[in-house]
């Protein structure tokens, strides 16, 4: 509940100027480290997911516990990906590429594909 706290407030502070010159400096890091691990498809949800689908679905839709912090982390890229397009994409897309690529080549295919 703290995380999903945290991830609202900053969400919010991104959209405003004041408060976005003071976090300005730090949205790739909280990007890279807090919310792109949030949304991550990792090995606890691949488990899930093979052993029963539709109970991993129905987490995804619900608006509860971890799933949700998920949704507050999408939030805060949402924000940063609309309103502070220009400041922060470049660098945040080529973070994404370089994990993926990575993935590729550590050779673990079911998470390269994500």
């Amino acid at each position: 509940k703290v995380m999903r706290q945290c991830m609202l407030l900053v969400s919010q502070l991104v959209t405003t100027g004041e408060t976005y010159r003071l976090l300005k400096p730090h949205v790739n890091d909280v990007f890279e480290r807090v919310a792109l691990p949030m949304v991550s498809f990792g090995a606890a949800d691949y488990e899930l997911f093979t052993h029963d689908e539709r109970e991993y679905v129905r987490r995804e839709e619900d608006q509860e516990g971890e799933w949700d912090d998920r949704a507050q982390a999408l939030t805060f890229c949402e924000a940063v990906f609309h309103i502070r397009r220009r400041q922060h994409a470049p660098a945040l897309m080529a973070s994404m590429a370089a994990q993926l690529g990575a993935l590729a080549a550590a050779g673990d295919e079911r998470d390269a594909s994500l």
